[in-house]
Parts: C-alpha cells; sequence; structure tokens
C-alpha cells in the first residue's frame, strides 16, 4: 500500500485496529455491575434502571439478533462497535485542528489510539455499558460543533445544521442523561460562533423543536411498560412513575453539593493520579503540550473542553459518581495529546537542523527526524501494552460461575431477596436470556419497601409475590423511627407472608437487619426461617466448605486473581456473614469469615476495618491498631477506617494521634457524630471544657438522639463548672438510654457537686449495678465521689 493511500485511509485503520483489539479482549459472557441488566432489558425489550436508556436497549436488541456468541457477547461486541467509533471520531476531531500538517495522519491517529486504551474506555468497550455509545454521541457532536464554529455547515445550510445538532443532542440523552455535562460547552461555542442568529426565532424554535422530536425515544418507557416486560424498573406507566425513571431521581440525590476546599483539593489529587493511570505520563505531557497550542491557535476548543472537564469535576466530588462518566472528557483530553504531538513534529526537524549543520549530516538529521516521529507515533503503544493484561476480558467467566453458583444454592420455587447489584443483575442476565431457573423469583427488597414506582415493578413481575396489608405491615413497623430500620421490618413482613409459600433466600446482610438470626448461612445465599434458629455445626461445616473450595480455586487461578471485581464480590459476601454471625454474638465465626475474607484480597479495606474493631472489642488494641492502619492503607477515603484507628490510638494512651484520626475522620465525613464526640472526649481530657462543649453541641446537631454526645455534653459542663446545664443534658442522656451506667455515673457526680450525697449514692449505686464494679472502682479514684464510693463500698462489705 502506498503511502499517500495509507494517509488517506490512516482514520479507517484507526477504526479497524481499535475494533480488532476491542474484538479481541472482549468479555464472552456476563460481566459484572450493570452489564447482566443491561443485557437483560436489551433482549426482552425491558426498562433497565433510569432513566431507562431506551435508545441503549433497542440498539442493543439488535445487536441480539446477530447469530455469534452468547447473548451477552453481542450486546458486549456493541460497546466495541461504539467504541472503535468513538476512537475515530477522535482521530476526525484532531485531524481538523492540524489542516495541512505533514505529520496530521500520526499526530492524530496515536490521540486517537491513546484514547481507546486508556483503562476507562478499553474496559467500557469489552462489556455491556451505556458508556461507549455516550462517548460516540458526544464526539460526533462535537466533532459537529468544532465544524459549525469554523463556518463550515453539516446539512445544507446554517439554520438546517443548527437543527441537525439540535436533533442528534436530543437524541443521544435518550441512551444517557450525562450527556446534559455537555449542555454548557455546546451552548458557548454556538452562541460564540453564531451570537444573535442563534436566537432569530426560526432558528431557535426550530432547534427546540427538533431537540424535542430527538427526545421522543422516551416514548418507548410508558409504551413498553404496559406490556409488562420481565424488567420493567419503576413501572413508567403512569405520568408520575414515567418522570421518576426519566428524571433518574433514585440516583439523583447530592448531585448538587458544596464542597470545602480540602474536598476540592483532595480530589484534584486523586483526578491527577487518575490521569496518569488513563494516559501515562508521556500522554498527560503531550495533552498539556497540545492544550498550550490550542490557546494559541483556536482558544475554544480548550475552553469547551475546560467546560465540561470542570462540570465533570464538580459532578465527581459526590460520593457516587462512577469514572466512566469521565470517559468523554478522557476524549477531549487525548485531543489535546493528538495536537500536542504535532507540535513535536514541528520541533524536532528544527532541532536536527541544528545538529546537522554539514551537508553530510543532512540526510541523516532527515532520517533521524522520521525515526524519532515515528517512535512518538507509536506512543500509543505504551498504554496498550500496559493496561493489555488488565482489560483482557476474553477468558473472563467469573460473573457467570458467581451467578450460576448462587442458582445451584436455591431449591425449585425459590425466592431470593438481594438488593446486591452483581447477584440481581447476573441472575437476571441467567434467567431471561439464558433461560436458566425460571422458576426462581429474584426480588431486590428495598423495592418494595421503596415507593410505589419500584413496588408495582416487583408485584407485576411476579404475580403469585404475597405483599402484606397495610395493618400488618404496621404492626412489624411498630413506633420504629429510623427509616432505615422501618424498611427492613417492613422487608420481614414479606418474608415471613412468603415463607409458607416457597423457599425464602437472603442475598445481602447489612448492619443491624433485625432479623439476623432467622438466616443460615449456605454459601452465597442464607436461607431464611420464619422463627429464630440455632445455627448447627452440620450447617455451619457445609458453609465453611464452600469458601474454603472457594479459596482453592482462586489460589489456582490467576486469572480469577486478577480479576478485581471478582476480589470484592467473594470478600464482600463473607464479611457480611461475618456480621451476621456478630450479630449473633458469634465473634469466634465473625472472625473466621472476615479471616477468610481477607484469604480472598488482603487488602479489602472494609475486611480489616472489621477484624479491627473484633480485636478492639477482644481488647487487643493493638491488634486492632494494624487492622485499621492497614484498611486506611488501602482506602484512605474510608471515615470509619479513621475513626476505628483513633478509638485503638485512644486505647493505647496516644491521645494526640487519636484527635488527629477523628479529626481526619470528621473531614472526610463531616457529618460523622461519633467521630465529634470523640473529638469532645479528647478535649474534656485534656481540660479544653469549651472546644469539648462546641463538639459535642455539633455531634447533637447532627445526631439528636445519640446519647454519647448528650452525656459527653454534660460530663463537659460539670467540668466547667456549669452544673445547671449539665443537668439538663444529663436528663437527655437518660431519656434516650434509661440505664446507661456511664450516665448514672455522671449523675452521681452531679449530685455531688451540689451537696446531694443521698441521691448521689443512689445514682452511683445503679451506676454499679447496670455497669459492674469498674464504676466503683472509677468512683474511688474521682474526688467528687471518693467519700461516697468508700461509705457505698462500706456497706456492700457489711451487707
Amino acid at each position: 500500500m502506498r503511502l499517500s493511500m495509507l494517509r488517506e485511509r490512516a482514520d479507517r485503520l484507526v477504526l479497524a485496529f481499535c475494533l480488532v483489539i476491542y474484538s479481541l479482549t472482549l468479555c464472552p459472557t456476563v460481566f459484572w455491575d450493570d452489564a447482566g441488566e443491561l443485557i437483560a432489558a436489551a433482549y426482552t425489550l425491558g426498562i433497565p434502571h433510569p432513566p431507562g436508556h431506551p435508545l441503549y436497549v433497542i440498539i442493543g436488541k439488535l445487536f441480539t439478533i446477530v447469530p455469534i456468541g452468547s447473548i451477552a457477547a453481542r450486546v458486549n461486541f456493541m460497546s466495541a462497535f461504539f467504541g472503535a467509533l468513538g476512537c475515530w471520531l477522535v482521530y476526525r476531531i484532531i485531524a481538523e485542528r492540524l489542516e495541512d500538517h505533514p505529520w496530521r495522519p500520526a499526530a492524530a491517529a496515536c490521540g486517537a489510539l491513546f484514547f481507546a486504551f486508556a483503562p476507562t474506555v478499553w474496559e467500557q468497550s469489552t462489556v455491556a455499558e451505556t458508556t461507549t455509545l455516550h462517548c460516540f454521541f458526544m464526539m460526533l457532536l462535537t466533532l459537529w460543533a468544532f465544524r459549525l464554529a469554523s463556518g463550515k455547515i453539516i446539512w445544507k445550510d446554517e439554520t438546517r445544521s443548527l437543527w441537525l445538532f439540535a436533533f442528534v443532542y436530543g437524541f443521544s440523552l435518550t441512551n444517557h442523561v450525562a450527556g446534559v455535562f455537555f449542555g454548557p460547552s455546546f451552548a458557548c461555542i454556538l452562541i460564540w460562533k453564531f451570537r444573535g442568529r442563534i436566537f432569530a426565532p426560526k432558528t431557535l424554535l426550530g432547534m427546540l423543536a427538533s431537540f424535542a422530536v430527538g427526545l421522543l425515544v422516551y416514548a418507548y418507557l410508558p409504551l413498553r411498560s404496559m406490556m409488562d416486560p420481565p424488567i420493567d424498573w419503576g413501572n413508567p406507566e403512569t405520568l408520575q412513575n414515567f418522570i421518576w425513571v426519566v428524571t433518574a431521581r433514585q440516583y439523583s440525590s447530592g448531585l448538587v453539593i458544596s464542597p470545602d476546599a480540602s474536598s476540592i483539593v483532595g480530589n484534584l489529587v486523586l483526578r491527577g493520579q487518575y490521569l496518569l493511570r488513563e494516559f501515562t505520563p508521556l500522554g498527560c505531557a503531550l495533552g498539556a503540550l497540545g492544550a498550550w497550542r490550542l490557546i494559541r491557535n483556536e482558544a475554544r476548543v480548550v475552553v469547551y473542553g475546560l467546560i465540561v472537564i470542570a462540570i465533570l469535576f464538580y459532578i465527581g466530588l459526590n460520593s457516587a459518581f462512577i469514572s466512566a462518566y469521565f470517559a468523554p472528557a478522557i476524549a477531549l483530553m487525548a485531543i489535546w495529546i493528538g495536537v500536542g504531538l504535532s507540535q513535536v513534529f514541528e520541533w524536532i526537524p528544527r532541532l536536527m537542523e541544528r545538529v546537522g549543520g554539514r551537508v553530510g549530516q543532512a540526510f541523516r538529521a532527515k532520517a533521524a527526524t522520521t525515526v524519532i516521529c515515528g517512535v512518538l507515533t507509536a506512543g500509543f503503544a505504551l498504554p496498550l501494552g500496559i493496561n493489555y493484561g488488565d482489560m483482557d476480558r476474553s477468558g473472563h467467566e467469573y460473573a457467570l460461575r458467581y451467578g450460576e453458583q448462587l442458582l445451584e444454592t436455591l431449591p425449585d420455587n425459590s425466592a431470593l431477596f438481594t438488593s446486591d447489584g452483581y447477584s440481581l443483575f447476573i441472575l437476571w442476565y441467567l434467567i431471561y436470556c439464558e433461560d436458566m431457573r425460571s422458576d426462581v423469583m429474584v426480588i431486590d427488597p428495598t423495592w418494595l419497601a421503596g415507593g410505589a414506582a419500584l413496588r408495582s415493578q416487583v408485584l407485576e413481575q411476579y404475580p403469585g409475590l404475597k405483599f402484606p396489608e397495610p395493618e400488618t405491615l404496621s404492626k412489624y413497623v411498630g413506633g420504629e423511627t429510623d427509616p432505615e430500620a422501618a424498611r427492613l421490618l417492613i422487608v420481614q413482613a414479606v418474608l415471613d407472608a412468603n415463607h409458607s409459600e416457597r423457599p425464602v433466600y437472603w442475598g445481602l446482610i447489612q448492619r443491624n437487619v433485625p432479623f439476623a438470626r432467622h438466616l443460615v448461612p449456605e454459601g452465597l445465599a442464607m436461607r431464611y426461617s420464619a422463627s429464630p434458629v440455632e445455627l448447627d455445626d452440620a450447617a455451619l461445616e457445609r458453609n465453611a466448605s464452600f469458601w474454603e473450595s472457594e479459596i482453592a480455586d482462586l489460589h489456582a487461578d490467576p486469572k480469577m486473581q486478577r480479576d478485581t471485581i471478582a476480589r470484592d464480590v467473594y470478600p464482600v459476601e463473607l464479611n457480611n456473614q461475618g456480621m451476621m454471625f456478630e450479630q449473633m454474638g458469634r465473634d469466634d465465626l465473625a472472625r473466621r469469615a472476615i479471616e477468610l475474607a481477607l484469604e480472598f484480597n488482603p487488602g479489602y479495606p472494609t475486611g480489616r476495618y472489621n477484624l479491627g474493631r473484633l480485636e478492639a472489642r477482644a481488647g487487643n488494641h493493638e491488634a486492632a491498631l494494624r487492622e485499621h492502619g492497614l484498611a486506611v492503607d488501602a482506602d484512605p477515603k474510608m471515615a470509619a477506617a479513621r475513626f476505628g484507628l483513633g478509638n485503638a490510638l485512644r486505647n493505647l494512651g496516644r491521645y494526640d494521634e487519636a484527635f488527629m484520626a477523628y479529626r481526619e475522620a470528621t473531614r472526610l465525613a463531616p457529618d460523622y457524630h461519633e467521630a465529634v464526640t470523640a473529638m469532645g472526649q479528647l478535649y474534656v481530657l485534656a481540660g479544653q471544657n469549651e472546644d469539648a462543649v462546641e463538639r459535642f453541641e455539633r455531634a447533637i446537631e447532627i445526631e439528636p438522639s445519640y446519647p454519647f454526645a448528650h452525656r459527653g455534653l454534660a460530663g463537659a459542663y460539670l467540668a466547667a463548672n456549669r452544673p445547671n446545664e449539665a443537668k439538663k443534658a444529663l436528663d437527655r442522656a437518660l431519656e434516650l438510654e434509661p440505664n446507661s451506667a456511664p450516665g448514672l455515673f455522671t449523675l452521681s457526680k452531679y449530685y455531688s457537686r451540689i451537696a446531694a450525697d443521698e441521691k448521689a449514692a443512689d445514682a452511683l449505686a445503679k451506676s454499679i449495678r447496670c455497669g459492674g464494679k469498674e464504676f466503683l472502682n472509677q468512683a474511688l479514684k474521682d474526688a467528687d465521689l471518693k467519700e461516697i464510693a468508700e461509705n457505698l463500698g462500706k456497706g456492700e462489705a457489711d451487707t
């Protein structure tokens, strides 16, 4: 092939190369995360999670018709196809920035391939996700926006070009609403170019109408919902449910936040590390150079990109932000990489000319220029080579294996209640696409307790499922005021209502589950009993054998060891079992389960944190310090681990370090009332009573019913010699926790301060009865209570 022909076809070669690499590393079956749900929704023409993704479902259905590979592989290939098209569009955008540059194809190809092999983009191109289709649309619209800004037309004339642009923008939002984050950039660049002309009635109204026509794909949701497909998230048949789904209200809380300076700085550091991982240092350096060149020659391109990046960075301050949302921003920065490389290509010949002064060196200088430019063009091989092993999903069957194992656990005609997205979505895929175990009900229990929109879907999906009457639910909930606890009690009512009809299994444990004693672990699921059960040795042995077998399989399979999600999923299951055992008062079983979880993944932060709590409860504070420290190392943003670290340090008498750990916990989670209270307690120990009062009041503001904060506040007031205020705080603390030994001890101190010795003795006696002799020993060392304690001790001895 001639060099000129190669240059002309470079964009198609990039497209083909990306598609080949993505196909070679394609996952052959279902993957983790949302993949199972999206595949099942596409295959059954259902409605996946909000905002419903109707365009993705319709296009996905077309790909499922292709008779190659599994249903999952076909929808996974859809991601590869649009991922490759997105790379092709990045090439076109870069090439149009460089015009007649002699190395234009090389620079554009290199920038596009840096984008293609960035880990986030590559991963999303090998599994079923909405990201690559979203990137395709955003890059298509970016290409058109830059063309319009350059005075070109994209269809017939200027007005119709703007209409087409608006239509495709609205159309793209029916795949993913994250396209709204590009809206300010689109508006900015179009107003920059067209100024007042864009607000002419014919143009503006035509754009609005075209945009609305593009959105009409959302009509699929109510129309299809009326046919009751197997996956009908939110049941958007009514206007209220439709709005709930389309606006993604289930996930929109916390989207708008007020970050503090420390969180902004912390996230800037994290995003910097993220970019180094995505592009390598070479790509980041070329991107910075490209941004500098574009600011000089075509500033609107950089401004456009910076607006999108700033919006995504702000949204990314929300803890629920998914890194895949940042993929279009990676594409915009890849444009800068291509332009930056073209700048290097301009500098190298000049440098070589200076080096090669004599005629004999001129040829060598030109050859050196060609070689250096060729090597730089191949810079994309750096992320390709670095990431290939981790991104190769071609042998991935662990999610499929996980789902099959779970189904093997379940008897015929059983119901599995789980809010774990992994198991829920993988089982949807197996049941609806692979026709495995259609007798099994798979239900997210939070949907039953989470509002009419979600509950109606479950009840339509499973007509045989019994949902209790309102009066029955009222009996279960009783006077419970905590919303989460009330929801779990509603779920328990559902479990009991269905227990006599079919075997009922529970799939996810969390703290303070009210029916923990009703569960028997059976590998990846737990059998539910209508009444509390005692765990027998045979059941525990079967469960332990299952997990030991899984760990043996992990150690024997290097690929599974590299699967970061598999190494999280199984530890989560074990950690959850450990929490259940803990609630049953079986710390020995809890410790064993968590230790097994850490055999799967030694760096699993939640497992380290929970093991640290168990060590602390056993009085092993050095071991607790070690485990909490490992949890913090694994996840520096885990506020609970920082709090546990502070507790361990305080128990070891290292108060200054404990205070710093608590402070870091409150920085990460400003409403962490336990950590705020602990800071107040340390201020009391340091004699800084006013600071202590401030912290306790803040904790009470966050959580008014937290007795520790009220009790601490009372102690701080007493230390500051403010007995009247101390009594008010004590009354509230004892109202919340009437038989609290520390609260009664502080009440005894209060009565001693106001010379009510008889009441002080009575309160101290109650404190000892509730909390043991340690409170008598503590009183004997207390200046206020020493004499009262001595008399009390004498009286007990006489008795």
